[in-house]
């Protein structure tokens, strides 16, 4: 069986595609929001992998995901200049390869579920303070199908 980790550190490369830069200052709820859009996604990504989570279940919470990074950037990003994206979308993935590497390596106990359920408990407190905002969703929801679709077609090749 191909391990989560090779097959996804590539997946890692086609969705952020970014160059990474590292900011001068790192806003702390932003720095969370990069994280858990990460974890989320690594966990749903092993799900997916380990057939415990179908394809809509998984571009469900991609969407989730990606609307709390954009709404907390967006909030953010007058203060903090134009530019920074890059490092949080790098700390995102840094948290996706973290989730795929317990996986794979089994070491998925309750630190990292409590991690992962810290993340939902996260987004959810945002979104019941602040709402989604001004993000465009149109945007949102555009590059979620197109990360989706890169996962399954590197998924389909293993």
């Amino acid at each position: 069986m191909t391990s989560l980790r090779f097959v996804l550190l590539p997946l890692l490369v086609l969705l952020l595609n970014v160059p990474y830069s590292r900011a001068q200052t790192i806003d702390p709820a932003l720095t969370e929001a990069a994280q858990c859009n990460g974890i989320l996604k690594g966990n749903v990504v092993a799900d997916f992998v380990l057939g415990s989570a179908d394809a809509d279940r998984m571009e469900e919470v991609f969407l989730v995901a990606n609307a709390y990074l954009m709404a907390n950037y967006k909030r953010k990003s007058e203060a903090l200049g134009d530019g920074r994206l890059a490092t949080y979308e790098k700390l995102s993935a840094d948290s996706l390869d973290y989730i795929v590497a317990k996986v794979d390596n089994n070491a998925f106990g309750s630190e990292v579920y409590e991690q992962i359920l810290g993340c939902y408990h996260a987004v959810s407190r945002y979104f019941l303070m602040h709402g989604v905002g001004d993000v465009d969703k149109t945007v949102v929801e555009s590059a979620t199908r197109n990360q989706v679709e890169n996962v399954k077609i590197l998924l389909s090749r293993r």
